[in-house]
């Protein structure tokens, strides 16, 4: 009889133990379904696109390699400073591009932008624009806009600057009144030396400094006048110092005879 209970105790006990580890295991089991449940899976996010750029500083007009990555796209457009340079089709999300640095950038930094169209891949960089060497000549007229019977001669002027940032050497304007019967006459000119040739008057100057500037003084005179006319007068200057910034090499004025 002792032997059968010590049995049922020992049965009830080892029964006992494996229902409560049943029941830790599905618990765990209960808990780990729930925890998916309300995180979910994670997976590892794509990398995001990315731009190399070499050299990282150049001279306007310079050419620069653009290096991609990770652009998911048959076609990334090329920008600098919003404007477009052209475009690349990557292979295998990586493309190699070369982009020429504007003319017109000013020395600084600028941003190169790569991007999929409509795509939301976009990358930046940055490019350190550098100042080119040379004289940067800018010519102005002064002139008169009408001339009449009545003001038949009217002040004008001629003004001729080096922007810089290196000195210009031999300065040369060319002025061209536009009509053989308009013509200025020189009152004075601040330096150089006034010559008349063919194709119009040239005024030379030896030199020039970084940031100086050299202005001609004159009165527009009408002889033979006619009937109403419109004339343009038009001035150009260079040097013998490379000049990278050629706009503002000519300035035109427009003068018109009433009677």
């Amino acid at each position: 009889m002792t032997h059968l209970v010590h049995w049922a105790r020992r049965f009830r006990f080892t029964h006992t133990r494996r229902a409560m580890l049943s029941l830790s295991i599905l618990g765990l089991c209960v808990a780990l379904v729930a925890a998916l449940l309300v995180v979910g899976p994670t997976f590892a996010a794509s990398p995001s696109p990315s731009v190399t750029l070499s050299p990282s500083a150049a001279e306007p007009g310079a050419s620069v390699t653009v290096n991609g990555a990770n652009f998911a796209c048959k076609s990334v457009d090329l920008a600098f400073d919003g404007t477009s340079v052209g475009t690349a089709s990557p292979t295998k999300k990586t493309f190699s591009a070369t982009i020429t640095v504007p003319s017109a950038a000013i020395a600084g930094e600028h941003t190169v932008t790569a991007s999929c169209g409509g795509h939301k891949d976009t990358a930046q960089s940055t490019v350190t624009v550098l100042r080119s060497p040379g004289a940067d000549l800018m010519v102005q007229l002064g002139w008169p806009t009408t001339l009449s019977l009545q003001t038949p001669g009217g002040p004008c002027s001629l003004t001729v600057s080096n922007l810089g940032p290196d000195p210009a050497s031999n300065v040369v304007v060319l002025l061209q009144p536009g009509a053989p019967d308009y013509f200025p006459r020189v009152t004075r000119i601040s330096a150089g030396a006034i010559s008349n040739g063919n194709i119009g008057m040239f005024w030379t100057i030896a030199s020039m400094l970084p940031n100086t500037q050299e202005t001609l003084d004159c009165v527009l005179l009408i002889q033979n006048p006619g009937g109403q006319q419109t004339v343009q007068t038009i001035a150009m200057t260079w040097s013998f110092t490379a000049d990278p910034m050629m706009a503002n090499n000519k300035a035109v004025a427009t003068t018109t005879f009433v009677l």
